[in-house]
């Protein structure tokens, strides 16, 4: 009866042992969920502060553009405005609202992306013109934190190279023109970007494709 026992008990360990590497216990799951919620709570509330700021500042920006047109200074209200609608623009106002949506008992469907993702998206690849009449026909991402732009597919040396940065999780690149920081956005299918390039007359959103 103690041998029977004995073995019961080994075969019931060893069952349990089978069953943890395929599921987590259920405590281990609720901590987990409970993480995910909290994460989701947090970013969005972010999100929400982010959006009103960002709306105040395009209030602001509206009287700088109003003083820089009656002035005259028809350039620098043409930036001024640039500035305005990257601030209310969709994609601006949505950049983790989307990523953090969810449903009782249920995971985050995407996560803003972490600084080593938006790298991997985008470095390694060759990113060529996919509408907006871009002024380069190939881009580059380099791993020191660098763009590289070519004139042309088959050239080896770049004819303009800014800096890069991932700045709340998102690309920028310097535009040395407009003296700023631009955002580069990344599809959701992480396969097109948009980006404002040009010369300060000509600034202008244009968009690359792996």
């Amino acid at each position: 009866m103690k041998t029977t026992i004995c073995i019961t008990a080994a075969v019931l360990a060893l069952t349990s042992m089978g069953h943890s590497k395929d599921k987590l216990p259920l405590n281990t799951e609720i901590l987990l969920q409970k993480l995910v919620e909290w994460e989701a709570e947090e970013i969005a509330s972010y999100e929400k502060n982010v959006q009103q700021k960002r709306k105040q500042v395009a209030v602001t920006l509206k009287s700088h553009l109003k003083r820089a047109t009656q002035s005259g200074n028809l350039k620098t209200a043409n930036l001024i405005q640039t500035e305005i609608d990257k601030l209310t623009s969709p994609v601006a106002s949505a950049t983790t609202v989307a990523a953090t949506t969810t449903t009782p008992n249920s995971p985050i469907k995407r996560k803003a992306r972490t600084d080593r993702e938006i790298k991997s998206i985008l470095s390694g690849h060759k990113w060529k013109p996919s509408g907006g009449n871009p002024s380069f026909k190939v881009i580059v991402f380099k791993e020191d934190d660098t763009l590289d732009c070519f004139t042309d597919e088959t050239s080896t040396k770049a004819v303009y190279t800014p800096k890069t940065r991932i700045e709340n999780r998102t690309m920028q690149y310097w535009h040395a023109n407009t003296g700023q920081w631009q955002d580069i956005e990344i599809s959701e299918d992480e396969k097109e970007i948009s980006m404002y390039m040009g010369s300060a007359k000509t600034f202008k959103k244009v968009t690359y494709k792996k």
